[in-house]
C-alpha cells in the first residue's frame, strides 16, 4: 500500500469526521438560536457516511449528539437521540449502496424511508425517556395532538415524521448535489468497497 497515499486519506477522514460533527452541532445550534422547528443535526451525518461508509458515518452521529449534550450543559436530553442518528448512518448506507441518488424515486424513497425511521427512533426515545417531550419547539404540537385526543407515541411520531422531512429532505438534496463532486476525493462507502 502506498503509504502517502494512505497518509492523505487519512488526513482527510479525520478532517471530515471532525467538521462534520462540528458543522452538524453548529447548524442544530442555529435552528434553536433562530426558533426553528427542525433539527438539522445530521446533514453531514449523511455527507460523511455516504463518503466514508457507515462505522465513520456512526462516529460522526454519535459525536455530534454527545458533544450537543456537552454543549448544553449536559443536559441529558440529546445524547439519547444519538440512536437515532445511528438509524440515520444505516439507511443513508443502504441507500447509497442502492444508489438511490440516481433518480428522482430513489431520492424520494430515500428521504420518506430516512424520515419514517429517524422519526419512530426519536419517538421511542422521546416517549420512553422523556414522556413525549424534549424541550424543543415542536413540543407545542405535540402537546396539541394530545389534547385533541392522540396518544403520546402518536402525537410525537406524526410531529417528528413531519420534521424529518424536512430535515433529512435538506440532508438528502445536499448530498445528492455535493456527492458526485466529493466521492473523487474518497472512496464512496469507506474501504469496504
Amino acid at each position: 500500500m502506498n503509504t502517502k497515499l494512505f497518509s492523505r486519506r487519512s488526513a482527510l477522514v479525520s478532517v471530515l469526521v471532525i467538521v462534520s460533527v462540528f458543522m452538524n452541532s453548529l447548524l442544530n445550534y442555529l435552528t434553536q438560536l433562530a426558533d426553528l422547528p427542525i433539527f438539522m443535526d445530521s446533514m453531514f451525518t449523511v455527507l460523511g457516511t455516504a463518503l466514508l461508509g457507515p462505522w465513520w458515518g456512526m462516529v460522526i452521529g454519535v459525536s455530534t449528539n454527545l458533544l450537543m449534550d456537552a454543549l448544553q450543559g449536559f443536559s441529558g436530553i440529546l445524547w439519547p437521540f444519538a440512536a437515532a442518528q445511528i438509524v440515520t448512518v444505516l439507511v443513508t448506507h443502504i441507500m447509497i449502496r442502492r444508489n438511490a441518488l440516481k433518480t428522482v424515486l430513489g431520492v424520494t424513497l430515500f428521504i420518506c424511508i430516512l424520515a419514517v425511521l429517524n422519526a419512530l427512533a426519536g419517538t421511542v426515545i422521546a416517549v420512553f425517556a422523556f414522556g413525549g417531550f424534549t424541550l424543543k419547539r415542536f413540543d407545542f404540537i405535540v402537546h396539541a395532538l394530545i389534547q385533541s385526543g392522540q396518544s403520546i407515541f402518536s402525537s410525537a411520531f406524526v410531529t417528528r415524521v413531519v420534521i424529518n422531512i424536512v430535515d433529512k429532505g435538506i440532508a438528502v438534496l445536499v448530498l445528492m448535489a455535493l456527492f458526485p463532486k466529493l466521492r473523487q476525493y474518497l472512496k464512496p462507502g469507506g474501504e469496504e468497497q
